[in-house]
């Protein structure tokens, strides 16, 4: 990788760290926001959830991950099974529909929310490297 495309990826990653802070201003307490590296040290009991559509899901995710689309009919029925003091972590492409999962989470007393703060496609890129 030249010089070119490591400063493109840094700046990538700027820009959605940027947006991820403006997002997680605007969203209720109760949620935070874990990187790539926090993610792979956890440990213990969390539910990993993919907010992204079916076909995005089946292209490519996060081992382990439960597919559940936010923009599906079934969205709320399915993300209410889980327990409000579950820890869930929430990622998409980008980090756009999971902050609104997790706000709208955060907003139904949901108390452990995390989001993964680059979204599937920085876990993408930090698996590359």
């Amino acid at each position: 990788m030249g010089w070119r495309e490591n400063i493109q990826l840094i700046m990538i990653r700027i820009i959605f760290s940027i947006l991820t802070l403006f997002i997680f201003l605007r969203c209720d307490s109760g949620v935070t926001s874990i990187s790539n590296i926090e993610y792979e040290k956890l440990k213990g009991n969390h539910i990993l959830i993919d907010v992204r559509t079916i076909d995005e899901h089946l292209q490519g995710n996060i081992p382990g991950s439960i597919n559940i689309d936010y923009n599906s009919k079934k969205f709320e029925s399915e993300i209410f099974a889980f327990d409000k003091d579950q820890k869930i972590i929430l990622y998409c492409k980008t980090n756009n529909r999971s902050s609104k999962a997790a706000s709208f989470l955060s907003q139904n007393g949901y108390s452990n929310i995390f989001i993964l703060e680059e979204g599937f496609k920085g876990w993408f890129l930090d698996k590359k490297d």
